[in-house]
């Protein structure tokens, strides 16, 4: 009997009446758990205007923004790599081991 009461007053307060508190929301009504970084959404970036020395070779956005951040740190790019250099590069990548000589 006293395993009854114990139920039904804990049906009674806590378990019918539902939650007691309101869950918190952000600017846009949404539940706070949305306002997790991942389910917002993502915007473009506008491409950052290039100087005059970086457009020859500004090819892309991408190295807009290179050029972007070179220029607030005040850096220079390096010359074009040779195709030999480019070459070892990628046999590095894909194989972990540089070319040997008669490879190149």
């Amino acid at each position: 009997m006293l395993k009854r009461a114990i139920i039904f007053l804990a049906f009674a307060f806590f378990i019918a009446p539902g939650p007691v508190w309101a869950e918190p929301q952000d600017k846009q009504g949404l539940p706070a758990a949305y306002a997790w970084e991942p389910f917002q959404q993502v915007d473009r970036p506008a491409v950052p205007a290039t100087a005059r020395d970086a457009a020859s070779w500004v090819r892309n956005p991408i190295d807009a923004f290179l050029a972007a951040e070179h220029a607030k740190r005040g850096l220079k790019p390096r010359p074009e790599a040779s195709q030999q250099v480019l070459l070892r590069r990628v046999y590095l990548d894909l194989i972990g081991l540089p070319p040997t000589p008669d490879e190149l």
